[in-house]
């Protein structure tokens, strides 16, 4: 009973991880229509600034939490106003765009290792509470990774439904260029779409810098595990990609307790390769 318990739960958090980047990917491709891989540069952003915070300028850990998610939004939005949008304005192909996130993902590890080197480092101790639940165990921060999936995936759902900000990037997923010719100001939505996703990525890089520790490399395999989620729920609704997330995270977790961590990506990519095939359109109708 315990080990199915800690299975189940540590199926949870690991689909709460790929849910957040499955989110952010989901906020950028429902606008951009392209698979932005910038989303794995993104993430470490945010944990290494809280890194410098405390341990270098000797601030409050809470103050370097906000600062982080900060700046790992500007980031997004500078990497938009810099790259995506000149790239846009050349009606440049998706194909372009993806190259271009691979060169800014790519570009956004090597800045990272040069300014705080390729080692491992470790956060401050967020909360040492860990809590037992039928059996198995999960600490605070796994908690607030939980939490934070359904949250701001939900929350972020609403927003999409009910403000005007949300009919407008719903408006431009359908149709971009009729978007632009009612009136709707795209390079605007563009650009807070982006601060946005990138400030989501920055949050959670944030958890897992406290969860797991930083290293410039860390946000490869959620972005591509995210992306996958994506997939597997419905590319572009952001809300689908939570239990398309879910599900991922539940058959990677199965399969790395029945036989070993060394089958965790290549189911990963099967369960991809499966949808793309058979249900490319994922889980749930948009």
């Amino acid at each position: 009973m315990e080990i199915i318990a800690q299975i189940i739960i540590n199926s949870l958090i690991a689909g709460s991880v790929y849910a957040l980047v499955a989110l952010s990917f989901n906020l950028m491709y429902a606008t951009g229509k392209f698979f932005n891989l910038a989303i794995g540069g993104l993430i470490p952003i945010g944990g290494y600034v809280v890194f410098y915070i405390t341990k270098h300028a000797g601030l409050p850990i809470g103050f370097g939490i906000i600062v982080g998610i900060i700046v790992t939004g500007l980031v997004g939005l500078l990497l938009d106003r810099l790259i995506y949008a000149q790239l846009r304005k050349r009606h440049a192909s998706s194909l372009t765009l993806l190259i271009a996130s691979l060169g800014v993902f790519t570009a956004l590890q090597a800045l990272l290792a040069m300014f705080f080197s390729s080692s491992y480092q470790t956060l401050p101790p967020f909360s040492e509470t860990n809590y037992v639940v039928f059996g198995a165990h999960i600490t605070a921060i796994q908690v607030c990774i939980l939490v934070s999936a359904v949250v701001l995936s939900f929350g972020m759902h609403l927003v999409l439904r009910k403000t005007a900000f949300g009919t407008a990037v719903r408006a431009m997923s359908d149709d971009l260029e009729v978007s632009k010719i009612i009136g709707i100001d795209t390079e605007k939505i563009f650009g807070i779409v982006f601060f946005i996703a990138a400030a989501i990525l920055g949050y959670l890089g944030v958890l897992l810098g406290f969860d797991i520790g930083l290293d410039p490399l860390m946000g490869f395999l959620p972005m591509v595990a995210g992306i996958v989620g994506a997939i597997v729920g419905g590319m572009g609704v952001v809300l689908f990609g939570y239990p398309g997330a879910i599900v991922e995270g539940a058959l990677h977790n199965t399969i790395i307790y029945t036989y070993s961590a060394a089958w965790g990506s290549p189911v990963t990519f099967v369960l991809l390769i499966v949808f793309l095939l058979f249900r490319p359109r994922g889980l749930f109708k948009r």
